[in-house]
């Protein structure tokens, strides 16, 4: 939130090395840092099939509610079935899916314009 990075390149290789998962928050990157928004992995040049978990929201960027977690498969369906947030928590409405979906045309330049270029420059 300070503006700081990882040094995920350099930490990617260190889970490598020692089998062990890699989780990257992109809460307050996603959207807004690398060429086109699409966070930390981008911007360092990460393969994101390297990172094992990616949280990210989309009330900062997207200016929505709500967030996501993606993994493998697997990963999803064990949080699924296991994870209290999950079990008791609501799937976002319909306008609030239009909101990040609109946000993300803006950040792309899908709707004509280049204030989503501007903004991430």
């Amino acid at each position: 939130m300070e503006g700081e990075l990882c040094k995920l390149p350099e930490i990617i290789a260190i889970c490598k090395k020692y089998k062990v998962y890699t989780y990257l928050d992109e809460a307050h990157s996603i959207g807004a840092v690398g060429k086109i928004g699409r966070g930390v992995c981008e911007l360092l040049g990460v393969d994101p099939a390297d990172v094992d978990v990616m949280m990210g929201t989309f009330t900062k960027s997207f200016g929505s509610c709500g967030g996501y977690i993606a993994g493998s498969k697997e990963l999803i369906q064990y949080l699924k079935y296991t994870c209290p947030a999950h079990l008791y928590a609501t799937s976002i409405s319909p306008p609030v899916a239009q909101q990040i979906i609109s946000a993300i045309e803006v950040i792309l330049g899908g709707d004509g314009s280049s204030r989503g270029a501007q903004k991430l420059a």
